[in-house]
């Protein structure tokens, strides 16, 4: 894979972030319901990456709502959780669509990563 990503100054007003990748990796270093895929325990795993993102944005005096790109990463199915969990917890962000992998996150025994971008514009090119 490769890119290349560059910054301009703003013509407006608008916040730009990156609160980059969180795993359900704990401050103590733990998994999250440590090799469980239940759905309570994938649960339990969205409710902490939500939780440590959601903060994230709060710390910049941000919410939910002023993200445009929302990843998640996720190792299992998880039926059922988007109604329940993911959506109510990102609110307004859910409108721009969540970009799903289904893929193990790049931290050995995760199984969710989670990422939220605010971006005033995107421009992606194309070549081929």
């Amino acid at each position: 894979m490769h890119a290349f990503s560059y910054v301009a100054p703003a013509i407006g007003n608008s916040v730009t972030f990156c609160v980059s990748g969180t795993a359900d990796i704990d401050q103590r270093g733990k998994v999250v319901a440590e090799g469980e895929t239940s759905a309570a325990a994938m649960k339990k795993k969205l409710e902490f990456v939500l939780g440590v993102i959601g903060n994230r944005l709060a710390e910049m005096e941000l919410d939910w709502s002023s993200a445009t790109h929302v990843d998640l990463y996720l190792a299992a199915d998880i039926p059922g959780l988007w109604g329940s969990t993911i959506l109510p917890a990102i609110g307004a962000a859910g409108a721009s669509g969540v970009r799903l992998h289904h893929a193990r996150p790049p931290i050995v025994g995760a199984e969710v990563e989670l990422e939220a971008r605010g971006l005033a514009q995107e421009l992606v090119l194309r070549t081929g």
